[in-house]
């Protein structure tokens, strides 16, 4: 038996269905950088001498450092005496000083002499690695300056001086001078031989030391001044009228060897005395034998 159906369709529903098709992700490669190095150090007053930064030593601002070798720059240290070079490729570096005048360095005291001025310096091997304690030490230098008057002024006499830190000494007439160059501080003496005829009247160095003492200290400039004072001469001349009979003189003034001193005129002469000190003195005759 057959059956039949009727109707009317009224929509029709379509289903697509979208396949996507999607390449492998593969993310960008990581770089890594290599690592770079640096090179630090400080600059100091090494007061003592000894190469070590001790305590109460302080750093030396305004210095330049100088860096050299695979990569050249120079810097400045702060005002610590600190200083510093980063950012440091791989490979060889020399780290100097620019010395100044007047100044000796302490540290590094050994090594290869490779900076300017035959100073010592550091050789420094970077492989992206941060060295530190390349420190550099400097001891500022003084000076003696030594200085020559005369009483009476302008005399053309020479003085000879022995000094400690020179074994060959100096002479220096009036009005001239020594520079001892540039010394380390420590104490130093200067002593003058004063020839025939010359008193040493005056010796002062304007720091207050002694001249046989001169206690020099760092970055100091002592000048000392050293005064003589020439010896006179004194001629009497007797006449007498008539020419007869005797009489004595006297002569006293500042204490000094063969004052008071005497002279006995017959009647009449010369009488030189020589070698008598600056001063006032008084002359006095005494008739003996008048005749």
């Amino acid at each position: 038996m057959k059956h039949k159906y009727s109707g009317k369709i009224i929509a029709a529903t379509t289903v697509l269905t979208v396949i996507f098709s999607l390449a492998p992700f593969f993310p960008a490669p990581t770089v890594l950088a290599e690592p770079l190095g640096s090179i630090s150090g400080q600059k100091f007053h090494d007061f003592n001498d000894n190469g070590v930064k001790d305590n109460g030593e302080p750093g030396l601002a305004g210095w330049t450092i100088n860096l050299s070798g695979t990569a050249s720059t120079s810097t400045i240290t702060d005002d610590d005496g600190n200083y510093s070079f980063t950012g440091l490729d791989d490979g060889e570096y020399n780290v100097c000083e620019a010395l100044q005048a007047g100044w000796k360095q302490t540290k590094p005291d050994s090594g290869e002499e490779n900076c300017a001025d035959s100073a010592f310096g550091y050789n420094a091997i970077i492989e992206g690695n941060n060295i530190t304690g390349n420190d550099f030490g400097n001891l500022h230098l003084g000076k003696i300056i030594i200085q020559k008057e005369t009483l009476p002024d302008g005399d053309e006499q020479s003085f000879d001086f022995t000094v400690s830190y020179n074994d060959d000494g100096f002479a220096l007439s009036d009005d001239q001078s020594n520079d001892s160059g540039f010394l380390v501080p420590d104490t130093y003496s200067v002593s003058e031989i004063a020839p025939g005829g010359w008193d040493l009247t005056s010796a002062t160095c304007d720091d207050g030391s002694e001249p046989d003492s001169i206690e020099l200290d760092p970055g100091e400039n002592i000048v000392c001044v050293f005064t003589n004072t020439k010896r006179a001469s004194l001629t009497i001349e007797k006449f007498s009228d008539p020419d007869n009979g005797s009489s004595q003189f006297d002569l006293t003034g500042p204490e000094q060897d063969n004052i008071p001193a005497q002279y006995v005129f017959n009647p009449s002469g010369v009488w030189d005395i020589e070698n008598l000190l600056q001063g006032a003195y008084s002359l006095a005759e005494t008739i003996l034998d008048p005749e």
